[in-house]
């Protein structure tokens, strides 16, 4: 598969669900995430709704830069895997995406009891962003390439500052949250860089493409 080609995919595995649910009317309050929700009997148990959460978000502004970022980030994760990304590629952009989804309902109901509701991409793309930066760091170590490491640890340095900003002031950097109307949770995207990260450690196998390739 083509570079190109995969990137695209990526993007729309991580695009495509919130572009459906953002025209679907009604489907934010069917698909967030409740507190009650996967214990509650009157509720039936709708343990789903842990994954459905992060597709559906609080206004046009929210889901539109949750959903451009986390297609872009997607995207990227594939491109500088190297010149031919193979499905160890893809697997690592797909347990990157399921954990996040499922770690950051579970930290919430754990850590912040005065949150009811969750909605948004934010965590899976602070998480995307992690694995970029260590796919980065990992590839440019591998092939003794300077650049993709000095870029990955740049970016390390701007998503904590990002992160960081949103734990020491209660906003968002990005999006109105006031005006959106929800709560920032600097947790879950925090839980989401570690995620990334993780997932992004994996040592390649030895015969696999270098990194040099991808970023020339």
């Amino acid at each position: 598969m083509k570079r190109s080609h995969g990137a695209l995919l990526a993007a729309v595995f991580i695009a495509l669900p919130a572009i459906l649910f953002q025209l679907i009317p009604g489907s934010g309050p069917a698909l967030q995430w409740e507190r009650d929700a996967m214990t509650n009997a009157a509720w039936g148990g709708e343990w789903w709704r842990v994954i459905t959460c992060h597709w559906v978000h609080w206004g046009t502004s929210h889901f539109a830069w949750d959903t451009l970022a986390g297609a872009a980030m997607a995207g990227a994760c594939w491109v500088v895997a190297g010149p031919r990304p193979s499905w160890r590629t893809a697997l690592r952009i797909a347990c990157c995406v399921m954990a996040t989804a499922i770690v950051s309902p579970l930290l919430i109901r754990a850590w912040l009891p005065e949150i009811a509701t969750y909605r948004g991409l934010s965590d899976i793309d602070s998480a995307l962003f992690a694995l970029l930066v260590a796919t980065l760091v990992r590839g440019g170590a591998e092939d003794s390439a300077r650049l993709p490491r000095a870029l990955g640890l740049a970016m390390l340095l701007g998503i904590v500052a990002k992160t960081a900003y949103e734990i020491a002031t209660g906003a968002t950097l990005f999006v109105d949250h006031a005006a959106a109307g929800f709560t920032p949770l600097p947790l879950v995207h925090a839980a989401g860089i570690v995620v990334g990260l993780a997932a992004g450690g994996w040592p390649e196998p030895r015969h696999a493409v270098p990194l040099r390739g991808a970023l020339v």
